[in-house]
């Protein structure tokens, strides 16, 4: 048989397999989603008779997500120094555990295990619109940055703009990265910044379901005080846990906005905070 019907021929053969694969998926996703519609359904009329307003329409659908460790990069520390300090980007010692420093012409920069990060600069970099300047910055960072805020006046000439991270598709519940900018010249950066060079998964539990985690702070209502009347946004992300590792461990959560005030759930454990507005 020629070569040329031989590959087409595989190519069929690959094409009616996916097809297979999307026949078998399809149904499967469909009746999930199906499922847990009515679950919220069912979980707006449950905080209906506890006088709580919950609009099951909106809530969201539940990822499977696990615990997760970020590993410490090297490349992505000096990756991320470098896109701030520019190419004359050199490492220094640091005296402190788990920590990097970085320094050129153009500032220095620090960053440690936990995910705090800081960059003093001289105003090389310069945008005319703080926000499509820090998208850039971000993106040649490797910071999967899930929001952008509209810049925020400091003082005269002074504007910040702040970035929120996201791992995996779901945001990561922290202060994210604030970039400073001085008549246009980016002069600070300060916040959280997760770098990694690989993800491992440590847990075998996986988070619980949007269903669950509300359930959960009902039934704990009287104990944390909570005398809301109304959910007004459930969100699912990770959080950051302490460890004696040079590791990030992240744990999966919801966050459950209400009119009188905000929680996370942990997705494993169920242990619920309370958290304030800027958390």
């Amino acid at each position: 048989m020629p070569v040329g019907k031989i590959k087409n021929l595989i190519l069929l053969i690959l094409a009616l397999a996916v097809c297979f694969l999307l026949v078998l998926v399809i149904p499967s996703k469909t009746a999930q989603a199906r499922e847990e519609a009515a679950v919220h359904e069912r979980l707006q009329t449950l905080f209906a008779g506890y006088d709580v307003q919950l609009s099951g329409d909106e809530l969201p659908a539940s990822a499977r997500l696990y615990t997760i460790e970020l590993e410490n990069s090297r490349t992505a520390e000096s990756t991320a120094a470098a896109v701030l300090l520019g190419a004359q980007s050199e490492p220094q010692d640091s005296s402190v555990r788990y920590s990097s420093v970085y320094t050129s012409p153009h500032g220095s920069c620090r960053m440690n295990a936990s995910g705090s990060f800081s960059a003093s600069l001289d105003g090389w970099f310069t945008a005319s619109d703080p926000v499509s300047g820090t998208r850039k910055l971000l993106k040649a960072m490797g910071f999967d940055a899930a929001s952008v805020s509209e810049p925020e006046r400091v003082s005269a000439g002074v504007y910040a703009v702040t970035a929120a991270q996201q791992i995996l598709g779901v945001p990561a519940f922290s202060e994210g990265l604030r970039f400073t900018y001085t008549n246009g010249a980016l002069t600070d950066v300060s916040g959280i910044f997760f770098l990694s060079g690989s993800v491992t998964r440590v847990s075998e539990n996986a988070c619980i379901s949007c269903a669950d985690a509300l359930v959960a702070l009902l039934a704990a209502r009287n104990t944390l005080g909570w005398v809301g009347s109304r959910i007004t946004d459930v969100r699912q992300g990770y959080e950051h846990t302490e460890t004696a590792s040079a590791s990030v461990r992240l744990v999966p959560v919801w966050q459950i906005d209400t009119d009188t005030g905000a929680f996370r759930v942990n997705g494993i454990t169920r242990e619920i905070t309370a958290i304030t507005a800027s958390s």
